[in-house]
């Protein structure tokens, strides 16, 4: 897409070139950076229309994270190309991406989760193709690798996402992949124009197992159809990762401690934000959801919407005069991670220390704006959608 004045005349007024050196997260929505609808002329907001919306109503640009939405596009791209994405077996195999990457909000020392997402046939060379991957993104690219949990980086076989859903075979980890590839995943492919075959497929085969095949939700023709399976499956993974987050502190130490506690506080809480949009904007619909097919087809297409997207679609349908301060402190947080200088002053302080450092508690600031906003626009801001998620956001 366009950049903002880079068609060759002079650059509207209040709209700044790109740069690697320019502070995007104090480029929040003050009098400052309040556009005028020229300069809204020159944007690219192709986050998605629910997003072009919310901006272009609180007449901001959120430059961070606009900018890390081009460096996710460009970096998968990147990654595609360096392992020759259509090399592998045709509808049976794909390298699937995670995180920051995925959701497309890719900054400065970010690290790359992948999985290479498997949909067929049991086949030994895929573990050549596996190693063949890993030598493309970690030494042609030098990309950083996944952490220490062996979650991500090797294999994953969609027969376990898809019907170890629950009981004692759905470990911890076979959770979080199901999830976060319905939450968040993004496909590589060699081609921009390439529809992700692979991930689709198992991404409706997962939403058709929480739907169609869930015995009371199927008996029941209650109004709204609110999914409970899938909802309970994301209440449980959200808690899961903030219990997984106080065990790391046992495991690692205060390594990265302040860090992952504003990840925590952000972009794990805006995941699951998604997950209850995703389950609870039908009982927001002017038509009712009547079929499971019908049902299936929200619910996929909700996941296919990027986090920050999905968010920017619940607060224009259910409190279009918020949102401001959550994209302002998610801004902040964006360009907080793409500065070297302040993540790395995160990632050494231990709780001890937080408490009184100002790196610490400034992003602890934005993070309780960030929470702050959310919890209005759940509880507050609309009759209707209140009644929704108390009823079957809480029990």
């Amino acid at each position: 897409g366009r950049r903002g004045g880079s068609g060759g005349g002079a650059r509207p007024r209040g709209v700044r070139a790109w740069g690697t050196n320019r502070d995007w997260s104090r480029d929040r929505c003050s009098r400052r950076s309040i556009l005028g609808t020229e300069a809204f002329l020159e944007m690219s907001l192709d986050i998605g229309p629910h997003f072009e919306r919310l901006s272009r109503a609180k007449r901001c640009q959120w430059r961070a994270i606009q900018k890390g939405w081009r460096s996710a596009i460009e970096q998968r791209e990147r990654m595609a190309k360096s392992f020759g994405a259509d090399q592998l077996p045709m509808g049976d195999a794909a390298v699937v991406v995670f995180g920051s990457l995925a959701r497309g909000e890719l900054t400065t020392s970010s690290d790359v989760d992948w999985t290479l997402l498997i949909d067929g046939r049991a086949d030994a060379a895929y573990l050549g193709v596996v190693n063949q991957i890993r030598t493309s993104f970690y030494k042609k690219l030098k990309l950083v690798s996944p952490g220490p949990s062996e979650m991500f980086g090797g294999m994953t076989y969609a027969h376990d996402l898809v019907h170890d859903i629950g009981g004692v075979r759905d470990h911890s980890h076979n959770m979080s992949r199901r999830l976060l590839l319905v939450l968040e995943s993004s496909e590589l492919s060699s081609s921009s124009s390439s529809s992700p075959v692979v991930s689709d497929r198992v991404i409706r085969q997962i939403l058709q197992r929480y739907v169609i095949q869930d015995g009371s939700f199927s008996s029941y023709r209650t109004s709204p159809r609110i999914p409970r399976f899938f909802l309970n499956d994301v209440v449980r993974f959200w808690r899961s990762m903030a219990v997984d987050y106080a065990a790391k502190y046992t495991e690692r130490g205060s390594d990265k401690w302040a860090l992952r506690n504003i990840k925590l506080r952000m972009s794990r809480k805006l995941l699951f934000v998604k997950g209850l949009w995703m389950s609870l904007s039908m009982g927001m619909e002017d038509r009712a959801l009547k079929t499971n097919d019908q049902i299936v087809e929200h619910l996929w297409n909700s996941a296919r919407q990027p986090a920050l997207e999905s968010l920017s679609h619940m607060i224009n349908a259910v409190a279009p005069k918020s949102g401001r301060k959550a994209f302002d402190a998610y801004n902040w947080f964006l360009g907080m991670l793409d500065d070297p200088k302040r993540r790395k002053a995160l990632e050494t302080l231990s709780p001890a220390e937080a408490i009184s450092a100002k790196e610490f508690l400034e992003a602890r600031k934005h993070a309780e704006r960030f929470d702050a906003e959310l919890r209005e626009v759940l509880f507050e801001k609309n009759k209707k959608f209140s009644r929704v998620v108390k009823q079957y956001g809480v029990f």
